[in-house]
């Protein structure tokens, strides 16, 4: 089977769109396109560019090493032939544990041990991109993440020490995670990358969404649910809600527009098209929802069942758009919003419910579409955070802002890792936040004048390449 089209360009967008429709507009036409075909047409048209295009600042974030990127998660995933299959890691899965139930010798499984890196490294290193956390209700000692590439990690003493038991899972890039309130072992898990592949935007790189899954056993064991999807179908889900109202309820909302269950995920029903990046309950009645389009905030008072768009204006077709609501005035509802590309966000605020927005400010989300997340203080109505290559911070309620990290200041106390795709307070505090990053998972206990990495011993790193010596099998690179 051929690579896809539609793959081929949504892995080839980047953040300087005119410029890389000169050279996808030199991909052979009137064939099935393989990986080789693109290879060659990029690396033609780059051999002509002047000068000023290898520097290292253009190298470094520009489209040669987007490109670079892309083309290194895609080869060993090709045939000899250039060409791909995006669902064999399924069809595999499911030939393994068959193969298992068709053979005596069912328990034989091979000694596969982890050989690291298990702390994090230094120099500003880290130990992998993280897209989620959230807190076990009524435990907030108890942390799980996802990653991109690394499956579901626990940590049940704050974060000090982590643990994960999904590595055979045949799809291990998490986007979301939700928890049943009233029995914590329901849990369920959005699969794939809500930061890669999306189509007219700066990043590509991670894996399309198997759709939801589901444990019965507090994480033990997972199955999939009633909403799943096929790799070629190029599905990424965003965000994952779980009713505390009537946990049966769940909302799942993603490229492919809003999906509600009413019955723990057995089945579900498609009730709003579109895309939607982000949604969130009102923080004093979970029937009322709220949910981001590219464009338009739209608002549910049935638990999902129906939406109706408030016409806010506050997209221009081609945004994201991150959304924040808090305990401390549950008629709040901030919105940031990126234009998909650019490094300032415009923030929009209600303090109506919804029923209309105001924009307020702006502020800083480093690199647009992988960086526009929100967090708002669930004691404090002023207090906001959003991360792009550093942490900011308002307490004004989104009229202005102050960096309270700094990504290049490793070894230094205000380090964090750049690249920042979730925000969470610790619930019932003011000051101690946790953010996830490209490089793991990091706290502050100060309100953000100081951070510490607490990813030692997760083990999430997405690997291009890996060399062993021929004549000393302890060197490993």
């Amino acid at each position: 089977k051929t690579l896809p089209l539609a793959l081929c360009l949504c892995g080839l967008v980047v953040s300087q769109i005119s410029v890389a429709q000169e050279w996808i507009q030199n991909l052979p036409k009137n064939k099935e396109l393989t990986f080789f075909d693109i290879k060659k047409t990029f690396e033609d048209y780059w051999r002509i560019q002047p000068p000023f295009a290898t520097d290292e600042a253009r190298r470094k974030d520009g489209e040669y090493a987007q490109f670079m990127r892309w083309a290194k998660f895609i080869e060993p995933r090709t045939y000899p032939s250039g060409n791909f299959d995006p669902n064999i890691l399924w069809q595999e899965y499911h030939n393994y544990f068959s193969d298992k139930r068709n053979t005596k010798n069912a328990t034989a499984m091979s000694a596969w041990v982890p050989m690291g890196p298990t702390a994090t490294p230094g120099n500003g290193g880290g130990v992998g991109r993280i897209n989620v956390m959230r807190f076990m209700p009524s435990n907030s000692n108890t942390i799980f993440i996802g990653a991109p590439n690394g499956g579901l990690w626990e940590s049940t003493d704050g974060g000090n020490t982590w643990s994960s038991n999904t590595d055979l899972l045949p799809n291990i890039s998490i986007a979301d995670i939700a928890i049943d309130p009233s029995n914590t072992n329901n849990m369920y898990l959005a699969t794939g990358d809500g930061y890669g592949y999306e189509v007219g935007v700066p990043f590509w790189g991670g894996t399309y969404s198997a759709g939801i899954l589901k444990s019965t056993d507090g994480g033990a064991t997972w199955n999939s649910t009633g909403l799943s999807y096929s790799q070629t179908q190029y599905n990424i889900i965003n965000r994952l809600l779980v009713n505390p109202l009537n946990p049966s309820v769940l909302l799942a909302c993603g490229r492919d527009g809003i999906h509600r269950s009413n019955d723990g995920g057995t089945t579900w029903t498609a009730v709003q098209t579109g895309t939607f990046f982000d949604m969130e309950f009102n923080a004093s009645n979970a029937n009322t929802v709220y949910a981001a389009s590219s464009n338009d905030i739209y608002k549910s008072t049935n638990a999902g069942a129906t939406w109706t768009a408030l016409s806010a204006g506050i997209g221009t077709g081609n945004s994201r758009v991150a959304l924040a609501v808090t305990p401390a005035n549950a008629l709040i509802i901030d919105a940031l919003v990126c234009d998909g590309t650019g490094t300032i966000g415009a923030l929009f605020k209600s303090t109506n419910g919804g029923t209309s927005f105001a924009n307020i400010g702006t502020a800083d989300i480093g690199y647009g579409y992988y960086n526009t997340i929100l967090a708002a203080s669930p004691t404090d109505v002023n207090t906001l955070y959003t991360s792009g290559l550093d942490v900011s911070k308002s307490t004004d309620g989104g009229v202005t802002w102050n960096t309270v990290s700094d990504w290049s200041a490793w070894p230094n106390s205000n380090y964090d890792h750049a690249d920042g795709h979730d925000l969470q307070f610790l619930p019932g505090s003011n000051t101690t936040v946790f953010t996830c990053n490209d490089g793991g998972i990091f706290k502050t206990t100060d309100g953000g004048s100081t951070w510490n990495d607490i990813s030692s011993g997760i083990s999430i790193a997405q690997f291009y390449r890996l060399g062993c010596s021929a004549t000393n099998p302890n060197f490993v690179y």
